[in-house]
């Protein structure tokens, strides 16, 4: 996973962060370090637009099942000036105290302009602990963190410059593997796990959502906490449909493969060849069917000030293409792997095109009804709108609604709802063959690239979780989030979903329980 950073310009009012564009408009960032002083972004947005930020996992390790890094000793310290600047950063930032971390900044680090977003990278980490330190100089410290809220751990190097004080010029986080000092979660019988998961809600306190847990197709848990309304009182229950961000790709992706097995269209045509009129000549005779489904076509993100500004007028596939599709690709198609939101949009239209029918009836049509996923829609309101739970995203201040931009329509890059019982339909329709045959399941869930965090597929997440073989997929946006794992071909399914983000409760609590329940 790579953390985030923030930058100063930021289209969205929405008290949280600041960013600037990557694709020529000004609006929010697409890249992916947090790179702080270098590269800054912002916590919320590198995370909800396009889900490039990996979510930090699980948040307490409770039950003696994880090592507590507090028990473990420090490694010795670097008694170098950059050694002593790290030292002194952690501690500033571990305290909790936002005054004197901010005073520290304002004067070890020229540069830095604003300290206020990093609240929720603070509030999802819980502060670093040093696991290990290779030997550093004066100007440069490099070290292995823990997160203490999260079994993540990140590589934090410091770079100082000369003159008094050694003021900092670089700071950055990114992804680092387990330390062999360090064992992973020990795995416990799916009986047990109930009795793990209500400890692990007990510590975090304010989880807004609902968990569900199946082995072999049927639940052994389910749970859900929060509220679904907070001004009305309405609590969140094991049939409240949640936003689910970019976990609808999921949805998109099978979609396509389905029109794949009926050879109504080609994996490798191009964009041009099915969308004969998109604008941008170079994207529409470079870009694949496959490369758009495993983010390797360089279609980029469509969240930007364009987008914020026009939200309100985009409520299908061919309106964004419209408003997005005269750009060229951003890099060589093929060549390399980088999440791009807005190339499921047009895996959408494609999907309309070939069919004939609206995304939204086709999705109804041809996965909601024959997986049994009666409480999932797109955009139409469920019959009963206090079934759907307020999306709200937490501050230091409270809770307050999502930037207006992501109060738009749903689109097949994401934002459909659904609960968490037909998240398991679904799970349980791929495992049966009742989507796609055997052969077009497999495809579709066989890993292709490498992606951010582990492998990639058609529109699902591939990754070895403790040692298991894991397919899903994550979301997060302001006021929605969540996951779905798939644990050794069906054997176990783990759900959560939430209507309240930052922080990313719902996803760090679907990882955690998948990184601990035994599967055979």
């Amino acid at each position: 996973m790579a953390w985030p950073s923030v930058s100063d310009d930021h289209p969205l009012d929405c008290g949280a962060c600041k960013s600037t564009g990557s694709e020529g408009e000004e609006g929010l960032t697409n890249s992916v370090p947090f790179a702080i002083g270098a590269e800054p972004h912002c916590p919320l947005h590198a995370v909800v637009l396009g889900d490039r930020m990996r979510i930090l996992g699980p948040l307490l390790a409770i039950l003696g099942v994880l090592v507590a890094l507090s028990a473990m000793a420090e490694p010795p310290a670097n008694h170098t000036s950059a050694g002593q600047i790290a030292a002194e950063f952690l501690a500033a930032f571990n305290g909790g105290d936002r005054p004197a971390y901010e005073g520290y900044l304002r004067d070890h680090w020229p540069g830095f302009k604003d300290a206020v977003d990093y609240a929720e990278l603070r509030a999802q980490s819980g502060g670093f602990d040093v696991v290990s330190r290779t030997p550093g100089s004066d100007t440069a410290q490099q070290e292995v963190v823990k997160a203490r809220l999260a079994d993540d751990f990140q590589t934090f190097e410091v770079e100082v410059g000369p003159g008094p004080g050694h003021p900092i010029q670089r700071l950055s986080f990114t992804s680092a593997d387990r330390p062999a000092s360090i064992p992973a979660p020990t795995r416990v019988p799916p009986a047990q796990i109930g009795r793990l998961v209500d400890a692990e809600l007990a510590a975090m306190g304010d989880f807004s959502g609902a968990v569900l847990v199946a082995r072999e197709g049927r639940p052994i848990y389910s749970r859900a906490e929060g509220f679904a309304d907070r001004a009305h009182g309405v609590r969140n229950t094991a049939q409240t449909r949640f936003r689910i961000a970019s976990m609808g790709k999921m949805f998109t992706a099978v979609a396509i493969l389905q029109l794949s097995q009926a050879r109504k269209l080609d994996l490798d045509a191009t964009v041009g060849s099915i969308l004969t009129e998109y604008p941008n000549a170079e994207f529409g005779r470079g870009v694949t069917v496959r490369q758009l489904l495993t983010h390797t076509g360089g279609a980029g993100d469509f969240m930007s000030k364009l987008w914020a500004d026009n939200y309100l007028r985009l409520n299908t596939p061919a309106d964004y293409i419209a408003l997005f599709g005269g750009r060229s690709p951003a890099f060589k198609p093929g060549s390399r792997f980088d999440y791009a939101n807005y190339g499921f949009i047009v895996l959408g239209r494609m999907v309309e095109v070939v069919s004939g029918e609206s995304y939204e009836d086709y999705l109804r049509a041809h996965i909601f009804e024959p997986a049994g996923m009666f409480s999932s829609g797109l955009n139409a309101p469920p019959i009963e709108a206090s079934q759907l739970a307020t999306s709200y995203v937490k501050t230091v201040d409270g809770y307050g609604p999502p930037p207006p931009p992501f109060q738009g329509a749903a689109t097949p890059a994401g934002g459909a709802y659904t609960t968490v019982g037909d998240l398991l339909a679904f799970a349980n329709a791929l495992d049966g063959w009742r989507l796609l045959d055997r052969k077009h399941t497999q495809l579709l869930l066989a890993p292709k690239v490498k992606g951010d965090d582990g492998e990639y597929a058609f529109g699902f997440e591939v990754r070895d979780t403790n040692g298991v073989n894991d397919v899903g997929h994550d979301g997060g946006g302001p006021g929605e989030n969540g996951g779905l794992r798939i644990l050794n071909k069906g054997e176990v399914t783990v759900i959560a979903l939430s209507n309240v983000a930052p922080t990313w409760r719902a996803n760090w609590l679907c990882e955690y329980i998948a990184a601990r329940i035994r599967v055979q």
